[in-house]
């Protein structure tokens, strides 16, 4: 069972029984940090590990073990009621993003920045830019792919356009092209045309003039 699906059970059965989420877990808050020095001692071991292999399905494997491992602690430590900045929420909320498992990666993402944790120190940017920038990675995969990468792309998109997350402007332009390129897809050239403008308009290197260019000109022999 995936992180997200047992996270939305444990809910289910709280509410059935009455009981508050803060009484949940049935480790409690000293055994808790105890078992967060644990957890982040095998963080640091499976770091260093990833640190010597190049091979990136290798990496794969090591993340995916240490995210299958301790997916416990990451439930418990969600529904205790005492949070801390915590590397291990941070460190598996990113490899769950380079994993590819997106419905635990994204739900992670927004705990973590409703608690205000913060990235390793290796990462030189805000905990939003890098989830902004992750959710987009998967995103186009999905839709290269011809997948749907909704609903993470569309609220994540939400929180782009709103302005709350603090982005460069390449980055929200690359979130508009998205959105249009799914719109010109679905033959709504009108909407494309108008989301591939505000991304010319959002930043200067967009280089969408020969698309926009190119819809108008669509939507002109739809009229004439």
């Amino acid at each position: 069972m995936s992180f997200a699906k047992k996270r939305k059970a444990e809910r289910i059965k709280e509410f059935k029984t009455g009981v508050a989420s803060t009484q949940a877990s049935v480790v409690s808050e000293s055994n808790l940090v105890k078992r967060y020095r644990v957890v982040h001692a095998a963080m640091e071991s499976t770091l260093s590990a990833i640190n010597d292999i190049a091979n990136h399905e290798e990496r794969k494997v090591l993340k995916l073990d240490f995210i299958n491992t301790h997916r416990d602690y990451i439930s418990e430590y969600l529904n205790a009621d005492e949070k801390h900045q915590n590397a291990v929420l941070a460190q598996y909320m990113i490899w769950s993003f380079d994993v590819g498992e997106i419905e635990d990666a994204w739900e992670l993402a927004l705990e973590c920045i409703k608690q205000d944790q913060a990235m390793p120190e290796r990462f030189n940017r805000t905990i939003e830019a890098f989830i902004s920038d992750s959710l987009l990675d998967w995103a186009t995969d999905t839709v290269e792919a011809d997948g749907d990468p909704n609903p993470y792309f569309e609220t994540a998109y939400k929180q782009v356009k709103s302005g709350d997350w603090d982005l460069f402007e390449a980055t929200t332009c690359k979130y508009h092209k998205l959105a249009a390129r799914m719109l010109e897809q679905e033959e709504d050239y009108a909407g494309a045309l108008e989301l591939y403008e505000t991304a010319d308009k959002s930043y200067s290197k967009a280089k969408v003039k020969t698309k926009i260019d190119q819809l108008k000109k669509k939507l002109e022999k739809q009229t004439s």
